[in-house]
């Protein structure tokens, strides 16, 4: 079906709200197969004790990451037939019942947001099949399969032995990598504290889409108050980042003093990688996200700049000014710490915490 035909039915669908009878997750061949028992499981490396259950293929990366985490301190891992399952599996009833027959240990990986996102009144949805697609997401995966699985982790915060808060921006593109001692993650802390932007340029935003309208709420509240390079697909003015940098993001990102970089859509502590990468590149992040409240105990609030998306944003547009003016005053602001002095410490809670977890399930 034609993109822009498939949009334009959503569109119209959700508006009537009957989005649901044509959801992209819904589609009557799915069920059909599911009926004829036709499997749309695809398990990857399944001859060996380690698969996952996955059909995007560039999420291996994360997957590793636990493998390399199980292999340092989990050694015993090795007499366990264990099986990684994420959200990218639309029928989550083949996964479920994978779950059933599978006699291995079982996680659960999600690295996206299951929990219901807030609806701004100030924002307009840009894409009505990729709403379709997270409502269906956070409706069928949000009780993180905890009766079907050893282990779950994910973004928010559940009170439930086998569930650990374990967000993915920790082990995102090896962030923090699975070996890593906490002088490691301390001094890894250090560096993205000390990082500095080479203030070539003002702006940048680098995304594939906006479904959900927060990146399209501040970049029309900044539109021409300074130049803004879109590097992503979404809004697309440049193909530097691919052309001259490799799509190198953070060496990039690391040309601009600002870097607009809300999340996908705003639910409870639902944080990823985007607000660190800013910190990573040395740029000061224009962000939303996470109620504006993002990783409490990991994050100085005062190093980034938050978007009211509902409300008035006058003061902001003030700071961005004088900030993209008045280089000393650049300077005093970048000289805070991005990361807290608890950072490292809660990093390095969460590799024990996941380590204990894991010994835990893989006790003989």
């Amino acid at each position: 079906m034609n993109n822009l035909i498939r949009e334009k039915i959503f569109r119209i669908l959700y508006k009537l709200k009957l989005g649901k009878i044509f959801d992209e997750d819904l589609l009557w061949y799915r069920r059909g197969k599911y009926k004829l028992g036709i499997s749309l499981l695809n398990a990857l490396n399944s001859d060996s004790k380690y698969s996952y259950i996955d059909y995007q293929y560039n999420k291996a990366e994360e997957l590793q990451w636990i493998l390399k985490f199980l292999e340092k301190n989990v050694p015993q891992y090795k007499r366990f037939d264990i099986r990684i399952y994420t959200v990218f599996i639309s029928d989550v009833r083949a996964v479920k019942k994978d779950c059933k027959y599978y006699l291995g240990k079982k996680i659960f990986l999600p690295s996206e947001n299951l929990e219901m996102y807030i609806k701004h009144k100030n924002l307009s949805i840009n894409d009505y099949g990729w709403l379709s697609m997270i409502n269906w997401r956070i409706k069928s995966y949000s009780d993180y399969l905890l009766r079907d699985v050893d282990l779950s982790l994910g973004f928010t915060k559940i009170n439930n032995e086998k569930y650990l808060r374990f967000p993915a921006w920790i082990y995102y593109k090896n962030f923090f990598p699975a070996d890593a001692t906490y002088a490691t993650i301390k001094k890894i802390v250090e560096n993205v504290n000390s990082s500095r932007s080479l203030r070539k340029r003002e702006c940048i935003c680098i995304n594939n889409h906006d479904a959900f309208g927060l990146r399209t709420k501040i970049a029309d509240d900044l539109n021409g108050m300074f130049d803004i390079t879109y590097a992503g697909r979404w809004r697309n003015n440049t193909s530097e980042l691919w052309d001259k940098y490799g799509n190198d993001k953070l060496k990039y990102m690391n040309l601009f003093k600002f870097n607009i970089c809300p999340e996908n859509m705003d639910s409870p502590y639902y944080c990823t990688e985007k607000i660190f990468d800013s910190f990573r590149a040395g740029c000061i992040p224009i962000y939303a996200g996470a109620l504006n409240n993002p990783e409490p105990d990991v994050i100085n609030k005062d190093a980034v700049i938050f978007w009211n998306l509902d409300g008035d944003n006058t003061d902001n547009i003030k700071l961005i000014k004088k900030l993209n003016t008045d280089d000393n005053f650049y300077d005093k602001f970048m000289q805070q710490e991005k990361l807290l002095p608890s950072a490292a410490e809660y990093v390095y809670d969460r590799f024990i915490k996941l380590e204990n977890k894991f010994k835990e399930i893989l006790d003989d």
